[in-house]
C-alpha cells in the first residue's frame, strides 16, 4: 500500500516540476478522454464522470500547482510507517511522549508487571503489621474460629419459625 501511495506521490511531484507543460497535457487528455466516451457512445454514468473530472480541472496552472501539490502531500503522508498500535498513549512527538505511561516505567518494566513489586511489598507489609500488633483476645480468637470452622449440632436455630 505505501508503494502505491509513493508512485502517487512521486507522480503528482512530476506533475508539478513539469508544469505548465504538464497542465496543458493532463488537460487535454481529459478532454480527449471525454470525447472518445462520446464518440464511443458510452454510458452516461461514465460520460458524467468524464464531464465532471474537466469541470473540476483547474482552470490556470496556478490553481493546478496547488491542487496537485496539496495532492502530493496527501499521498506522500502515507508512505511512512503505520503508527505504532500498542504503545500505551504513544504521542506524535517526542515532546508528547514525556510523561506518558511508555516514559514512567521503573527498570524498563512494563506497567502491567507491576507485580514484581507488589507481590513481595504485600508479603512484607503483612509480616510487618503481623509482627507489631498484639495478639487478639481469646474470646475473639474463639468466635474466628466458629465462623471460620462451624460446628452445626447444637447451634442456634436460625430457620425461622
Amino acid at each position: 500500500m505505501r508503494g502505491i501511495f509513493k508512485k502517487r506521490a512521486d507522480e503528482a511531484d512530476a506533475k508539478v516540476k513539469g508544469l505548465p507543460a504538464s497542465f496543458s497535457a493532463e488537460k487535454a487528455a481529459v478532454e480527449k478522454n471525454l470525447a472518445d466516451l462520446r464518440a464511443a457512445n458510452a454510458e452516461a454514468g461514465k460520460l458524467k464522470l468524464a464531464e465532471d473530472a474537466l469541470k473540476s480541472f483547474p482552470a490556470s496552472p496556478e490553481a493546478t500547482k496547488k491542487r496537485w501539490e496539496a495532492d502530493k502531500a496527501a499521498a506522500a503522508a502515507r508512505t511512512g510507517p503505520p503508527r505504532p498500535h500498542a504503545t500505551p498513549y504513544p504521542g506524535a512527538t517526542e515532546k508528547a511522549r514525556k510523561g506518558t505511561i511508555a516514559e514512567n516505567t521503573w527498570w524498563d518494566i512494563n506497567p502491567i508487571s507491576a507485580g514484581i513489586f507488589g507481590v513481595p511489598l504485600g508479603f512484607i507489609v503483612i509480616i510487618v503489621v503481623s509482627l507489631l500488633t498484639k495478639a487478639l483476645e481469646k474470646e475473639v480468637q474463639e468466635l474466628v474460629d466458629h465462623v471460620r470452622y462451624p460446628v452445626l449440632e447444637g447451634d442456634l436455630d436460625t430457620r425461622g419459625t
